[in-house]
C-alpha cells in the first residue's frame, strides 16, 4: 500500500488475510491497499471474502468524500466574509491536489484552518447550517472548535458530518503552534474542484502537517502513524516538494528529529525521497543513530499491533507535568471515575469505559518483552530530543 512500486509477488506469501485485512481496516489503509490492488491489476490474488471487506471500505470511503465535499462547498460558501481565510487541512487538502482518490483517504471530518472571523461569529454561522456545537473534551485557547450536522444523527457516525476548525495549532516543545498556522495562511495554494476554487496548504507544509501528526502530536500512536505515514508516501511518490523547506519548518519547532524517523522510514523501508533523509540526517549528526534505532523499532512494534495507546505510555516518561503523567496512568488502567464527555444539544453525555479488572487483565496478557523494548525505545528518544507534550496535544 505505502511503496512506490509494490511487488504483486509478496501478495502470495500471506497467508493470515483474516489478519492482514483486520489491520488494514482498523489502521484505515483499506482504501489505499485496494487502489493499489487494482492498479496492479491483483484483485484475484485477496480471498473473495477479505477482498469484499477492502472493496466496501473502498466504496464506502468515496461515498462518505462525497458527502462531505459536498459540506465543505455549503460550509466554505457560508465563510465567504470580508477579511476571513479559510483553507482546507489533512485529508480533504490531499483529495483536492489528486494525491488521492477519494475511495483511497479515509476522514473522520473536515479540518480547517480559519483566521478573520471570530469563534462567536463563526459559530453563529456554523450553526445556522444545521450544526451542533460540540464541547471538545481537552478544549484550549490553541484547540478546535468542532461541530457535529444533525441531520447527520439518523445515519450514524459513518455517515455523520464533523467540522473541525483551528485558529492555531498545538504548542510542542514549548514553542507555540502560532507560526505553523500563519505560515500555512500566507502560503495558501487555490485549487479547483467541482467549478470553485479552494485553498489548500503549499506540498511541503501539506507534507510537514501530515509527518507532525502522525509523529509528535500524536507520537508515533498506531492509528495515527499509519495514516500519517500513507499520507507521506503518497507525496513524496507524486509530489514534487523542496526538502529544505520542510527541514527548516521542522528546525524551527525543534522537531527535526521526529521528522527524522519518518523521513528514515520513507526511505530504508519504502525506498521513497532517500535525498529527504539524507538531507535530515545530516542536520542531526549526534542524533542520526537514535534517530535510526527509533525508526526500527518503531516500525517493527507498530508490524505487530496491541490493543493500546502508546502515546498514552510515552507520556508517563516524556518531560511533561507530572498532573499529566497521573492522567495518563488513570485513562491508561481505566481508573478515570468518568468517560470521555461531549455536549449533544446542550446536554452531556458520557461514553464509559470499561471496568477496571478487565481492562488491566487484558493489557497486563499482550505485554511482551518487543512490545516493552518498543515503549523504552520511544520513551529514550523522547526524553533525548526533550519533546514536551502538553495535556491533549
Amino acid at each position: 500500500a505505502l511503496e512506490r512500486e509494490p511487488d504483486p509477488g509478496r501478495l502470495s506469501g500471506i497467508k493470515g488475510w483474516p489478519e492482514v485485512g483486520n489491520f488494514l481496516l482498523t489502521r484505515k489503509l483499506a482504501g489505499r491497499f485496494y487502489q493499489r490492488l487494482k492498479e496492479k491489476d491483483c484483485l484475484s490474488r485477496v480471498p473473495e471474502g477479505e477482498l469484499e471487506n477492502l472493496r466496501q471500505f473502498y466504496h464506502l470511503t468515496a461515498i462518505k468524500n462525497k458527502i462531505l465535499f459536498k459540506e465543505m462547498q455549503r460550509v466554505c460558501e457560508a465563510l465567504k466574509i470580508p477579511e476571513s481565510t479559510l483553507i482546507l487541512l489533512k485529508g480533504s487538502s490531499l483529495i483536492l491536489r489528486k494525491v488521492f482518490q477519494p475511495g483511497e483517504r479515509y476522514q473522520n471530518d473536515l479540518d480547517f484552518l480559519v483566521s478573520g472571523i471570530s469563534r462567536e461569529q463563526l459559530r453563529e454561522i456554523i450553526t445556522r447550517l444545521g450544526y451542533l456545537y460540540v464541547q471538545h473534551s481537552d478544549e484550549q485557547v490553541w484547540s478546535e472548535a468542532n461541530f457535529k450536522l444533525s441531520e447527520g444523527k439518523s445515519f450514524g457516525d459513518v455517515f455523520s458530518v464533523f467540522l473541525e476548525f483551528h485558529w492555531t495549532f498545538r504548542p510542542l516543545n514549548h514553542i507555540s503552534g502560532e507560526k505553523l498556522a500563519q505560515d500555512i495562511l500566507s502560503r495558501g495554494e487555490p485549487v479547483g474542484y467541482d467549478s470553485r476554487e479552494y485553498l489548500i496548504p503549499s506540498a511541503e507544509l501539506q507534507f510537514y502537517q501530515a509527518g507532525l501528526h502522525g509523529s509528535a502530536h500524536h507520537p508515533f500512536d498506531s492509528g495515527y502513524f499509519w495514516v500519517s505515514l500513507m499520507d507521506l508516501s503518497a507525496m513524496s511518490g507524486r509530489l514534487l516538494m523542496d526538502p529544505k523547506q520542510i527541514i527548516r519548518f521542522a528546525e524551527d519547532q525543534g522537531l527535526a528529529q521526529n521528522f527524522g524517523v519518518m523521513s528514515y522510514l520513507l526511505a530504508e523501508k519504502l525506498k521513497l525521497w532517500p535525498e529527504f533523509w539524507e538531507e535530515l540526517g545530516q542536520r542531526t549528526p549526534g542524533l542520526k543513530t537514535l534517530v535510526e534505532q527509533t525508526g526500527e523499532t518503531i516500525w517493527h512494534g507498530l508490524l505487530n499491533p496491541r490493543p493500546i495507546s502508546l502515546s498514552h505510555i510515552i507520556y508517563l516518561f516524556s518531560p511533561t507535568e507530572a498532573r499529566y503523567k497521573r492522567k495518563a496512568l488513570w485513562e491508561l488502567t481505566g481508573l478515570r471515575s468518568a468517560g470521555e464527555q461531549v455536549q449533544v444539544e446542550g446536554v452531556n453525555l458520557t461514553n464509559p469505559r470499561p471496568g477496571f479488572f478487565t481492562l488491566l487483565s487484558s493489557r497486563l496478557r499482550i505485554l511482551d518483552w518487543d512490545f516493552l523494548k518498543l515503549i523504552w525505545q520511544t520513551a529514550k528518544f523522547c526524553r533525548k530530543v526533550r519533546v514536551y507534550f502538553p495535556w491533549g496535544a
